[in-house]
């Protein structure tokens, strides 16, 4: 009998299997038969909308009004879905560049009437066309070193689990901090609100926290 992971993953390669992937995105997954195809629709449509964008940065700087509302909602289906695959054991990695830019162009988008780009978003988006933006990532952390460290946990909360561990090439001790699997999207995104507050604080009695992993949950301290 299936169970509840099996269901999502089922649902997920429904959503996508009609879509169209370009010959030219589609190569980059060839090497993932099971999720290269959803991958691959992702990767096309928001290469899509990040030249045309470019095409506007040297015109009159505005974003039309139903790419806006297509683009906001491509953003939205980028994050559910690769939780989802995230929820049901597949772990994705998502290009850094590609998260950065979502986080540019996330403030300025409008669901309606289209939408003006800031006088500070003038460096065209580079756009990836040879390398992917999403590979498959191991489920457990690795170092330099491909060493797995010893994670020990320290405390739990409501969404997410704290756990510790000695880097075995520096010696230095980091936290993790990974959210539960089946949280809900309210709390994720308490979650990822959280990372944005400590981000912008320093403080010897705080901990300075480096990086989110929104696919897998995960931020590391």
């Amino acid at each position: 009998m299936a169970n509840a992971a099996e269901y999502m993953l089922d649902d997920l390669r429904s959503d996508y299997a009609a879509e169209p992937v370009p010959k030219r995105i589609a190569r980059l997954y060839e090497d993932d038969p099971e999720w290269g195809h959803l991958f691959g629709v992702l990767h096309s449509q928001l290469n899509s909308h990040f030249e045309s964008i470019n095409g506007r940065i040297s015109t009159n700087r505005h974003y039309w009004a139903d790419p806006s509302r297509e683009l906001i909602k491509l953003f939205r289906r980028v994050e559910k879905d690769l939780h989802t695959l995230a929820q049901a054991g597949v772990g994705v990695e998502f290009k850094e560049s590609y998260e950065d830019v979502i986080e540019r162009v996330r403030p300025w988008l409008s669901p309606s009437g289209g939408s003006p780009l800031p006088e500070d978003f003038r460096e065209p988006i580079e756009v990836e066309r040879y390398v992917p933006v999403f590979t498959r990532s191991s489920t457990k952390v690795k170092l330099t070193k491909q060493a797995e460290p010893d994670l020990k946990m320290v405390g739990s909360g409501s969404y997410a689990n704290v756990f510790s561990y000695i880097d075995p090439d520096y010696g230095i001790k980091f936290a993790l901090k990974r959210a539960k699997k089946g949280i809900s999207e309210r709390d994720l995104e308490r979650f990822r609100a959280e990372f944005d507050t400590m981000k912008g604080l320093s403080h010897p009695n705080l901990v300075e926290v480096y990086r989110l992993i929104p696919i897998q949950g995960v931020v590391a301290v």
